[in-house]
C-alpha cells in the first residue's frame, strides 16, 4: 500500500533495500514506517493531509487528534498533529525547508507529543534520526521568528477579513475588504496604530508574514472581525486570526494579565449571530446591515463607539495604557510582549495637591529653627546649667511634635 510523505506530500513507494520495510520519498529523501489502517482510520489521515498542504491547520490538527484518540500510538497522526499546531510548511514554495505559519511560544522538541513521537517503537533507528533532524531545523525557524517579532511595531487594532472570492481566477476582492478599508483611513485618521494586511504586509515576501502577524495578534487590543459570509469567517487564514486572538484573550484571563482584550465580530448580508461559528457567540457582535437613523446609530457608528470606550485611556503612542490601572507607571520593554508574559513591574504614583518646596521650608524648617533658638536664648538669662539643658530637650521635642502635627494636616491637602 502507498502512502505520503508527512514533510512534504509527496507519493512514498517502498524501499526494497531496506529489511525494515520502510516508505523512502522520492521527493525530499523522508522515511517512514507503515501502519496497518482500515478505511476510515486511512480516510481521515488522508482528509487531514490534505487540510494541513492547503494550510487550513486548525482543522488538520483536530482531525489528526481525532484519530489518536482512537490510536494513541498512531505516528502518522502524532508528526501531523505537531506539524499542524505550528503551521509548517515544507514545500517547492520554502525550497524544502521548514516555514513556519504558527509561531508557538513552546519549543517544537519539548511538546509531550513530540516526546512521545520520537520514542515511539514504531520509528527504527533510521527514521529517527531524520525525524529529530526535521524537528532541530523547525525549532531553529521558530527561534528565528520570535527574534523578528520583537523588532516589529505594536498595533492598537486588528482588522481581519476575507480578502479575495475564493477560486476566482479574476482574484476579485470580496465586499469584507472594501469594509475593513473604509474602516481603516477612519480608524487611522483617529489616530489608531491598525494592522491592515493590505497595507501592513505589502510589499513582504508571503514566508515572512507570521512574524509580523503574530507580533500585531499579540500587541492588538482590540481585534475587528468582519464577515458576511460563513466561508469567508471560516476560511483558513481568517480563522486562523480569530482562533489565536481568542486565545491570546483566554490565556491572558488565565494568567491574570487584566489586558482588557476586546474581539468585535461585524456581521452583514447572510451572515449573523444564529450562524456565526459557536466560539465567537460569546464576544462583542454588531450587526453592520444596521443602517444609521433618527432614533439608532449604524453599525459602524456602534463599533466605533465601542473602539472609543476600550481606547479611552490611551492608544499606542498614547501617555497611557488602559491594559493597566490608572495611577501606575505605564514604562514597558520595548519589545513586544509575547503571550503568557507579564508586563515590567508597576508602582503606584501618589499625587499630593498642593505641595511646593516653599511650603515644605516654612512649615518644617525656619518655624521650628527659629523658635528654637528665640525660646533657647530666652532662657539662658533666667535659668541655670540644668534648667537650660531640659529646655533644649523640652523644645526639641516640642519641634518634633509640631512636625508630626503638620504632617497630619498636610495628608488632608
Amino acid at each position: 500500500m502507498a502512502t505520503t510523505c508527512d514533510s512534504c506530500g509527496a507519493r512514498m513507494e517502498r524501499d526494497p533495500g531496506k529489511a525494515s520495510l520502510l516508505y523512502k520519498c522520492a521527493f525530499c529523501g523522508g522515511e517512514k514506517l507503515p501502519q496497518d489502517w482500515g478505511n476510515e482510520a486511512d480516510a481521515m489521515l488522508d482528509k487531514a493531509l490534505q487540510l494541513r498542504l492547503t494550510h487550513n491547520y486548525d482543522l488538520a490538527h483536530d482531525t489528526y487528534l481525532r484519530i489518536l484518540e482512537r490510536t494513541p500510538d498512531c505516528i502518522d497522526a502524532m508528526w501531523g498533529a505537531l506539524l499542524s499546531k505550528y503551521g509548517v510548511e515544507i514545500s517547492d514554495r520554502t525550497k524544502h525547508r521548514p516555514s513556519l505559519h504558527k509561531i508557538a511560544k513552546t519549543r517544537f522538541t519539548d511538546e509531550p507529543l513530540y516526546k512521545q513521537f520520537i520514542t515511539s517503537p514504531r520509528l527504527d533507528g533510521v527514521a529517527s534520526v531524520e525525524y529529530a533532524r526535521i524537528a532541530k531545523l523547525i525549532e531553529n525557524v521558530r527561534c528565528d521568528a520570535l527574534e523578528k517579532v520583537r523588532t516589529e511595531p505594536k498595533y492598537d487594532i486588528f482588522l481581519s477579513f476575507k480578502n479575495e472570492i475564493p477560486d476566482d481566477p479574476n482574484r476579485t476582492l470580496t465586499k469584507d475588504r472594501a469594509t475593513a478599508e473604509k474602516l481603516y483611513h477612519k480608524l487611522i485618521k483617529k489616530g489608531y496604530n491598525v494592522f491592515f494586511s493590505p497595507v501592513t504586509l505589502k510589499n513582504k515576501a508571503g514566508l515572512a508574514y507570521e512574524p509580523i502577524i503574530y507580533a500585531a495578534l499579540n500587541s492588538a487590543r482590540a481585534m475587528v472581525l468582519i464577515a458576511s459570509k460563513q466561508e469567508y469567517i471560516n476560511s483558513p487564514w481568517v480563522a486562523n486570526e480569530w482562533k489565536r486572538y481568542a486565545e491570546i484573550d483566554a490565556q491572558s484571563k488565565r494568567n491574570f494579565e487584566h489586558r482588557n482584550l476586546r474581539l468585535f465580530v461585524c456581521v452583514s448580508d447572510e451572515l449573523n449571530e444564529r450562524n456565526l461559528p459557536e466560539e465567537l457567540s460569546s464576544y462583542q457582535i454588531i450587526d453592520f446591515n444596521q443602517k444609521g437613523g433618527i432614533n439608532q446609530k449604524s453599525g459602524e457608528a456602534v463599533l466605533l463607539g465601542l473602539l472609543e470606550q476600550q481606547f479611552a485611556e490611551g492608544k499606542t503612542g498614547g501617555l497611557t495604557d488602559p491594559a493597566r490601572p490608572s495611577g501606575y507607571s505605564t514604562s514597558v520593554s520595548s519589545s513586544t510582549p509575547l503571550p503568557g508574559t507579564s508586563y515590567t513591574v508597576e508602582t503606584k504614583t501618589t499625587h499630593v495637591s498642593g505641595f511646593s518646596w516653599v511650603k515644605f521650608i516654612l512649615l518644617f524648617i525656619f518655624i521650628p529653627v527659629v523658635g528654637g533658638v528665640i525660646y533657647f536664648y530666652a532662657a539662658t538669662d533666667a535659668l541655670s546649667r540644668k534648667k537650660i539643658f531640659n529646655t533644649i530637650g523640652g523644645g526639641i521635642v516640642g519641634i518634633v511634635i509640631f512636625i508630626v502635627v503638620i504632617i497630619g494636616m498636610c495628608e488632608g491637602c
